[in-house]
């Protein structure tokens, strides 16, 4: 997989992937092979099949996502995290695990198919991937894993560069960007934050990610150790 900035200096790419069926958080995030090197959001964003389908408009009436049979929109979501894949060639991706305790659990199975049809992507691209729980990630950047999601989507927009036009207001979005932080944390690398970033942050991270457990029986495809981790994302 490329890696190397202006300098020559390896760049590791890592995407963080929140699946929905409806609208699915993604973000690509390079750091590099040295702790002391910052990180930057290659690109962030939200993958959104719900409301008016564009270019379906046949006299007054305009076809919406929802009309469509739910595999048609699970497809179409696979197809599109393929392009983000295709495209920016991340070295391993973070997907974000299911919700069981969610109040919305019954939208779980569509979920399920959804993130089978993704991970097929990743298995077919050689991408590389571990599961992180909801609870794991707002324990990563909260201290907390059972925050609300308002609190994780506060926290995402602590940790953009302060020179950085981006603000996250979804918590879609959000959810990719700290799944993008926990990869680039784990991998060893340093996320330059905002000033007024919590104190206690590094320590989460810092707790969080040196607990992580490789376990293939949760789908993980990343090794089974932290050594056969960084010997697969950089083959």
């Amino acid at each position: 997989m490329d890696g190397g900035d202006d300098e020559g200096n390896y760049q590791m790419k890592v995407m963080g992937l929140d699946i929905s069926t409806k609208e699915t958080g993604v973000c690509i995030a390079q750091c590099g092979e040295k702790r002391s090197t910052k990180h930057s959001i290659v690109v962030s964003g939200t993958i959104r099949l719900r409301g008016i389908i564009p270019g379906t408009k046949v006299g007054r009436k305009s076809q919406r996502w929802e009309d469509l049979h739910p595999f048609a929109r699970i497809i179409t979501m696979s197809e599109r995290v393929d392009a983000y894949v295709t495209q920016y060639k991340p070295n391993f991706c973070v997907v974000e695990g299911y919700a069981f305790q969610s109040p919305k659990r019954t939208y779980l199975p569509f979920v399920a198919e959804c993130t089978a049809l993704c991970k097929q992507v990743m298995w077919h691209t050689n991408l590389p991937y571990i599961i992180v729980s909801p609870s794991q990630l707002k324990k990563f950047a909260t201290g907390r894993g059972n925050c609300k999601k308002d609190e994780v989507v506060d926290f995402a927009n602590l940790l953009i560069d302060a020179d950085s036009k981006c603000f996250f207001d979804n918590d879609n979005e959000a959810d990719a960007v700290m799944l993008a932080a926990f990869g680039v944390c784990l991998y060893g690398g340093q996320w330059i934050s905002r000033k007024g970033k919590p104190k206690k942050w590094p320590q989460y991270a810092q707790q969080s990610t040196s607990g992580y457990k490789f376990d293939p029986s949760n789908g993980s495809t990343a090794g089974g150790s932290m050594k056969e981790f960084k010997e697969l994302i950089q083959t």
